[in-house]
């Protein structure tokens, strides 16, 4: 049970724009992990990496990028429908200068909530606590580069707890005052997703291979990730009562994810519960260069053992952008870009 809820706290993500003066700019700030990061693992001594092929097979020119995906990322194809370059990575020296007014992506491969609860892969990744104090760095720029005031910073401190509710509990704090201190910093448009069916992602499912169950989804992991939505749905809610002025949104795929890698054929998949690249013969692990690669990878529905290829990610960008209140409540994200 310890070890089962650390892995999906690492699992969020959020966006926010940042409001500069009476205006807003059409821009993307992205705090998360390897679901959403661009590249930023690759400038870390970390072994956290996917800046190697297969990873990248798709993107353009065949290049890996440090995405942990085949292709496009959720918030690449967000970016391209709206107009707007894809989201630079905060550690590339290249984001600088009036680039990072288009928006920066702090998103960190293998990132926690917690800074104590980043352990697995030893070195420097960058924790959520880390991102918004980058976030801050970038909005000092922004400030030199437009003008205005720079509030500001405290950061949380966290002590480690003992079962899975107090963890939650201490999770949803910490996740709150960050959030808190983005809308301190100035953003008001702020989309914040839940967890999706960890039980469901082939390194889960694939470790019921020999039980009774053979390859279904690992319940228990799912229960752990639905009670942890509803406490963060219940904590956006509060927040856009409470916050004057946020907009905040709350984000989830969950169904989306449980049906499409259970009903694939119903989504125009051939496979929703395998890997298309990985290592072994179950494909359970990371996408390295000495694994096997599917040559389907547009009818799979998993790169590797814990994160969608480019056809899932161009599924769940849809649902994000023009969904209904089931899945982005109370507005999807072209909605809350036009308020």
């Amino acid at each position: 049970m310890m070890r089962l809820l650390p892995l999906a706290a690492s699992i969020l993500s959020f966006f926010l724009v940042l409001r500069s003066g009476r205006a807003q700019a059409p821009a993307f700030f992205v705090f998360g992990d390897s679901l959403t990061d661009p590249g930023n693992n690759k400038f870390l001594v970390t072994t956290a990496q996917a800046a190697f092929r297969p990873n990248g097979i798709d993107f353009p020119g065949g290049k890996a990028t440090g995405r942990f995906c085949n292709g496009f990322t959720v918030v690449d194809l967000i970016a391209q429908e709206l107009g707007l370059p894809l989201v630079p990575a905060y550690h590339d020296p290249n984001t600088k200068g009036s680039v990072i007014l288009k928006g920066v992506s702090y998103a960190s491969g293998g990132a926690r909530i917690l800074n104590d609860s980043s352990v697995n892969f030893l070195q420097n990744i960058q924790p959520l606590g880390k991102q918004i104090q980058n976030f801050v760095n970038t909005r000092s720029e922004i400030v030199l580069l437009v003008g205005g005031e720079d509030p500001a910073f405290d950061l949380l401190s966290r002590t480690r707890s003992k079962s899975p509710q107090e963890f939650q509990d201490q999770v949803i704090s910490a996740y709150k005052g960050y959030l808190n201190r983005a809308y301190q910093l100035g953003a008001r448009k702020i989309v914040v997703f839940a967890l999706g069916p960890l039980g469901c992602i082939p390194f889960k499912r694939e470790g019921n291979i020999l039980g009774a169950n053979g390859k279904a989804c690992h319940e228990e992991a799912n229960t752990l990730a639905v009670n942890f939505d509803r406490a963060l749905k219940d904590m956006v809610s509060g927040m856009n009562r409470d916050l004057n002025g946020a907009k905040m949104v709350f984000g989830t795929t969950y169904d989306l994810f449980y049906d499409a890698t259970n009903n694939p054929s119903k989504y125009g998949f051939v496979n929703g519960r395998d890997a298309c690249c990985g290592v072994s013969p179950l494909r359970l692990f990371a996408c390295l260069p000495l694994g096997s690669v599917c040559s389907t990878r547009n009818q799979y529905f998993y790169w590797d053992a814990y994160h969608p290829t480019e056809s899932a990610n161009r599924l769940i960008a849809s649902a994000i952008l023009s969904g209904n209140k089931t899945i982005m409540f109370p507005f999807n994200l072209k909605q809350l870009i036009d308020l």
